[in-house]
């Protein structure tokens, strides 16, 4: 027989939440407000730095100003970056809830978990 999570008395909640690379960047904040209307969870937010991965995307700068149309969603943020440590301040005080990284992309994963949860995310 299966284990978790097939035939568990209580099955996990499944989340939904858009990645904002498939939005008309043009028109994000309205992109955003109609998926979190159809009723996403929250907004997945792909940062990529052009170096880890070979595409672009944006930085924070992008999601200081989504934020400021977008107060309540919760924007889960992907970092797809090189060193990614030098990035945690600059996602929180741009709005960021969540900070996802890649293990492989950082030296001291371990270091970067406590920079993160001391940033409050």
């Amino acid at each position: 027989f299966f284990r978790y999570p097939f035939y568990t008395s209580k099955m996990p909640c499944a989340k939904i939440g858009p990645s904002l690379l498939a939005c008309d960047l043009a028109n994000m904040a309205s992109e955003s407000q109609r998926v979190l209307d159809a009723g996403a969870d929250y907004l997945h937010l792909d940062v990529m730095d052009g170096h880890f991965v070979p595409n672009i995307s944006w930085g924070p700068p992008v999601i200081k100003s989504l934020r400021k149309h977008i107060k309540e969603a919760f924007f889960d943020c992907h970092l797809m970056v090189s060193k990614p440590e030098q990035w945690v301040d600059a996602i929180k005080d741009a709005g960021g809830d969540q900070f996802i990284f890649h293990p492989e992309a950082t030296e001291e994963p371990e270091k970067l978990i406590q920079q993160i949860r001391a940033a409050g995310m």
